[in-house]
């Protein structure tokens, strides 16, 4: 194990530092999202997979996310990468995921992006948590929230997966989109970060 991944662990998320940190590298991740995208899985399937919630963390790079992105439209409410509504880049800089939490770290906070598929602008905090307490349930989140007229920034409460669908409750809002299976992206090289 890697003394300074560990120490890390420890230092921004100190209750998944108390079990074993496994790395998962470019291969095993694209492996991991390939297997998902051929048996039709979306990412709410992978990351509230059992295996995701056990007893260890695991650990995915910025470059391993980074390669997944070119390989896959995971299409997520918090996206690996994109552009906010200013024109400027973001991208996710580390996920952490184990014993029934999902962290999802970025290198900048008040990112606001347009989430197309949901017609409505989302807010990222440079720390996004989820509980992930049964496959297909996400809930207690912080750091992601809505833009709502007039109400401003409306916390999302959680995302739970129907048998076609995914539910996403900010305040007393509810909605529905249909799933989206992950997608490979057409064939090419992977540029390099």
């Amino acid at each position: 194990m890697n003394p300074e991944l560990k120490a890390w662990v420890a230092r921004v998320a100190p209750e998944l530092a108390q079990v074993r940190v496994r790395e998962l590298p470019d291969e095993a991740a694209l492996d991991v999202f390939g297997r998902a995208a051929a048996v039709g899985w979306g990412s709410i399937d992978v990351l509230t997979h059992d295996v995701f919630r056990e007893p260890c963390t695991f650990y995915l790079s910025g470059e391993a996310l980074h390669t997944v992105d070119a390989a896959f439209d995971v299409s997520f409410l918090t996206p690996i990468r994109g552009h906010d509504t200013k024109g400027r880049d973001f991208e996710m800089v580390a996920m952490l995921a184990g014993r029934g939490k999902l962290v999802v770290f970025y290198g900048r906070g008040g990112i606001v992006y347009r989430n197309e598929k949901l017609k409505r602008d989302f807010e990222l905090a440079p720390r996004v948590e989820f509980d992930t307490p049964a496959a297909g349930v996400l809930e207690r989140i912080h750091g992601l929230c809505a833009k709502v007229l007039l109400l401003g920034c409306v916390p999302v409460r959680s995302m739970v997966k129907g048998s076609e669908t995914v539910e996403v409750r900010t305040g007393a809002f509810t909605s529905q989109s249909p799933l989206k299976p992950i997608e490979a992206r057409s064939a090419g090289p992977v540029a390099p970060r």
